[in-house]
């Protein structure tokens, strides 16, 4: 028999590549190409609350003291961890913006840790170059990056490609979120992650949002049913 009709039967424990369902081909939208004018490094837009903000990719360093167009200031920028490709869509997003007094960047995210605040902006909307995208906030914690402290959560857990062990992350972020939501988030949802400082250096705060599910209306959010059968 032809080797071309063995084909390995796909792992259904393992997340796959997915491509951008409207955009396989990886064409710049043109609102991107204008703005990849000012700014050769912008690869998306974030707005929520106030903030509505130029997403930027380089490295983990050059955007905390620039800008998206690549000034120097105080604020740096929102940027995107240099570890995520936007190749394939991706299963999660790393944001990363100063906590700023002002309210600039990511000044406005230990709101998030408020009721009130929590439910009132819980959509977030961020697109890339390559597709548009609203997410739902379905978590807020305090984390430690410092290995074995009571409070350490390892954010590159959710980067996992194995079904179970994403899941247990989710868990742990929902088990550990300083508010209580019974939104269904499952190991194939696209994660979205807006990370930022503390008062302490190894300290951040981190808002978790998952995409909207196809079809999903914002005011019409799958919820999560409990053990006995009840929401």
């Amino acid at each position: 028999m032809p080797e071309e009709m063995y084909q390995p039967e796909e792992d259904k424990d393992t997340l796959q590549a997915i491509a951008y369902p409207d955009n396989p081909n990886l064409k710049i939208s043109e609102r991107f190409r204008k703005l990849r004018k000012k700014g050769k490094y912008i690869i998306g837009w974030l707005s929520f609350d106030q903030v509505d903000e130029a997403v930027v990719q380089k490295d983990n360093i050059y955007f905390l003291t620039h800008d998206a167009k690549g000034k120097k200031n105080s604020n740096g920028a929102i940027f995107l961890d240099s570890g995520i490709s936007l190749k394939t869509r991706p299963y999660i997003i790393i944001l990363y913006g100063h906590n700023m007094k002002s309210g600039n960047m990511f000044g406005r995210l230990k709101k998030y840790e408020e009721s009130a605040y929590f439910y009132k902006h819980r959509i977030i909307t961020f697109d890339t170059m390559y597709e548009d995208g609203q997410y739902v906030v379905f978590a807020v914690m305090e984390i430690s990056t410092t290995p074995g402290v009571a409070r350490w959560f390892d954010l590159w857990s959710l980067t996992t490609d194995i079904y179970e062990n994403r899941e247990e992350a989710i868990r742990t972020l929902e088990r550990r979120s300083v508010i209580s939501s019974a939104l269904d988030v499952q190991a194939d949802d696209q994660i979205l992650l807006l990370v930022t400082c503390l008062d302490g250096d190894p300290e951040r705060l981190v808002v978790a949002a998952r995409r909207l599910r196809e079809g999903e209306q914002a005011n019409q959010l799958h919820i999560k049913k409990r053990s006995d059968g009840n929401y």
